[in-house]
């Protein structure tokens, strides 16, 4: 019988001076993350800190270089199918992790439909420098990282601090992110997939869910910043462990795809298919009836139809506050980019004005040569007084009359 998960408890917060304020700010927040939770877009499930990710460096047609040994002050143990590398001060949370794997990989393996070797080693490190450490050396993790999947090697690596904050990550969210990684690439025989379905998939079977990501949703779509289905593989960071505008569409991509009952008997056709060699196209075709075109615009046309059911949820001024800070949110993103425009102009603009500022200068410099010239008895002035010749035309006086230079 599988255990069923103990949930701690949520104790609400203590009231103060500011009790009525802040038990309205609250009813506000609780009908917000109501009408998120009823759009399907978030829940008020823990979240990790940091995203994980999945890393290949080396092929299946050859032997993998062997792994970094444990430094000093590490410990190993065999438990099952699991081979763990944690530091002794890190034992209570190798023991909380070695309860839960096997409910854990059970319910991925539920999830898609296919049973899978459970053959992992999961090593636990104290901070990123001993993750590089201990990772291989011909893949280090990415740099903001908390949690790396090699799927390949059925190896995990979970440090007990997020990179740049090195605060305490939510580990038991990001082992079974991992977890999800290392069994989806098993489940398709290791048949390359998008990068958005991967992250996507992770996502929501670790239970992520974040107010964050929602919001990144919603500033991409009120800001006209989604990212093209096409282009999306491409767009996700190298350098940055915070929740972007990529992360946030694979999640809902995923929940799309797995939006009402029907969709966890399309899913596991899917994964079927992709376990067979299929193209994610074709596969895709095959489960859910539907080109990779018209899915992102079906995905798109629901994300719309959110949009516009929001005001009825939350109430119509709630929305429109939220809707006002996303725009302003938009806005000045697009404000900081015309204003490098503005100022590349302005650059070109000043040399424009400092070259004519030096041709004028070299015109009055020329003009005062000529006027201290005395030799042909004549001098050049500026005419300055409204008279019947043409005002402000160059003249000349020679003999005791004027003549206008043209």
């Amino acid at each position: 019988m599988r255990r069923p998960r103990q949930e701690g408890p949520r104790g609400p917060a203590n009231g103060g001076a500011l009790a009525a304020t802040a038990s309205s700010v609250l009813r506000i927040l609780q009908r917000l993350l109501f009408a998120l939770a009823f759009l399907g877009a978030v829940s008020l499930a823990p979240t990790a800190r940091a995203q994980g990710g999945d890393v290949a460096g080396w092929t299946t047609e050859s032997e993998p270089p062997p792994l970094p040994e444990p430094p000093e002050g590490y410990l190993t143990e065999e438990r099952g199918h699991v081979r763990w590398v944690y530091p002794d001060g890190a034992a209570y949370e190798m023991e909380a992790l070695a309860e839960r794997v096997a409910d854990d990989w059970a319910t991925l393996e539920g999830d898609l439909g296919v049973d899978v070797d459970d053959t992992l080693e999961v090593r636990i490190v104290r901070n990123p420098d001993e993750m590089r450490e201990l990772a291989p050396s011909w893949a280090p993790p990415p740099a903001y990282a908390s949690g790396v999947a090699y799927g390949d090697l059925g190896l995990i690596l979970l440090s007990l601090t997020v990179p740049d904050t090195w605060e305490r990550p939510d580990v038991e969210t990001v082992f079974v992110h991992e977890l999800s990684h290392i069994a989806l690439r098993r489940a398709v025989a290791g048949h390359p997939l998008p990068r958005w379905f991967v992250e996507g998939v992770a996502i929501q079977q670790s239970g992520e869910r974040s107010l964050e990501r929602v919001k990144t949703l919603w500033e991409g779509h009120f800001g006209d910043r989604l990212i093209p289905l096409g282009q999306l593989d491409r767009s996700f960071p190298a350098q940055a462990h915070e929740v972007n505008l990529a992360y946030a569409q694979a999640a809902d991509l995923v929940r799309y795809l797995r939006r009402d009952a029907r969709s966890g008997r399309r899913f596991q056709t899917l994964v079927g298919e992709l376990a067979e060699g299929e193209t994610f196209e074709k596969a895709l075709s095959d489960a859910y009836a539907v080109t990779p075109g018209q899915f992102e615009r079906d995905w798109l046309a629901s994300v719309s139809e959110r949009a516009r059911a929001l005001p009825l949820i939350v109430g119509g001024g709630t929305f429109w506050v939220i809707a006002a800070l996303l725009l302003v949110a938009a806005w000045r993103r697009r404000r900081k980019q015309a204003k490098a425009k503005l100022a590349t102009m302005a650059a070109e603009e000043r040399e424009h004005d400092e070259a004519l500022a030096s041709l004028e200068a070299l015109a009055e410099a020329r003009l005062r040569d000529l006027a201290s010239q005395d030799d042909e008895g004549f001098v050049v002035y500026l005419a300055s007084n409204p008279g019947p010749r043409e005002q402000d035309v160059p003249t000349v006086e020679h003999d005791g009359h004027h003549h206008t230079l043209h």
